[in-house]
């Protein structure tokens, strides 16, 4: 979060306690980092991941979601950006909506960006998602109609997705 790199999307976002607009780098003091993961690995309406080429390497990346009473799970998709533009994004987003989608009180799946955000712009609408101003959807029969399709490439070599320890 505090690599100007990895967090240049995330540039001129809407801002929060912590953010920097030019860099979209956000605050992270050591001191809050027990009480987010335990909110992120131990509440219902949230599931936290992080991606790896294996289970003993760093992370490349995270995933994350939170379902609203709604339906709608809303996703967190975070590559570090030495490894953009190497399929992890897409792969990760293949294994959490798996995660998403198994679950039977989510009815859709969002995440929301600007469209000019074009790597994010291409890896959702890989996997389906349909723009809906500066949100990305997925319905699950949508997703369902995707898992179906002649030619659907679900077999791809994927990363590892890991829960913290």
């Amino acid at each position: 979060m505090a690599d100007p790199a990895t967090m240049a999307y995330n540039a001129g976002f809407a801002p929060a306690p912590g953010y920097d607009p030019a860099t979209g780098c956000l605050a992270f003091p050591a001191a809050d980092h027990a009480a987010w993961l335990q909110a992120w690995t131990t509440l219902p309406d949230r599931f936290l991941a992080f991606v790896a080429d294996d289970v003993a390497a760093p992370p490349l990346g995270e995933v994350a979601f939170r379902v609203t009473p709604d339906g709608a799970a809303h996703l967190h998709v975070l590559v570090a950006a030495p490894h953009a533009g190497r399929g992890v994004g897409v792969a990760a987003l293949r294994l959490l909506l798996a995660r998403v989608f198994a679950r039977s009180d989510v009815t859709q799946a969002v995440d929301e960006f600007p469209a000019d955000r074009e790597p994010a712009e291409t890896v959702f609408r890989r996997l389906g998602f349909a723009r809906d101003g500066d949100r990305v959807v997925l319905t699950r029969a949508s997703s369902d109609e995707a898992r179906a399709a002649p030619g659907a490439d679900l077999t791809a070599r994927e990363r590892v997705v890991r829960a913290p320890r």
